[in-house]
């Protein structure tokens, strides 16, 4: 599952990941409440009002990768447990490959 509003990082994961994972986007937080079923929460941070969407999720217990491009949430996030965080202000090319290895993890640990 997806949430990304701006649907920029959607597409990079449509592009770079779609033979090995079946993504869903969703772009606002009427179904973040059912997250049953999927592997992982992709949640994309782009503005304050996208935190307050994540804070919702984030209690929920599932596996959430925050990805953002502001130093600063990223910093203050690190503290947060059962949370992988990625920062998107990198190239592409360091992204895939970081996503390549959470997403490897994640088949080895199905």
């Amino acid at each position: 599952l997806v949430y990304d509003k701006q649907n920029y990082f959607f597409r990079f994961l449509k592009y770079e990941f779609d033979k090995i994972f079946e993504f869903k986007k969703v772009k606002n937080d009427e179904i973040l409440g059912d997250m049953g079923g999927y592997a992982i929460v992709v949640f994309v941070i782009y503005s304050e009002s996208e935190l307050l969407d994540f804070l919702k999720v984030y209690s929920n217990g599932c596996q959430v990768l925050v990805c953002t491009y502001n130093k600063e949430m990223l910093s203050k996030m690190q503290g947060l447990d059962d949370i992988i965080l990625l920062d998107i202000s990198k190239t592409k090319y360091e992204m895939a490959k970081e996503l390549r290895n959470f997403f490897n993890c994640l088949i080895v640990q199905s």
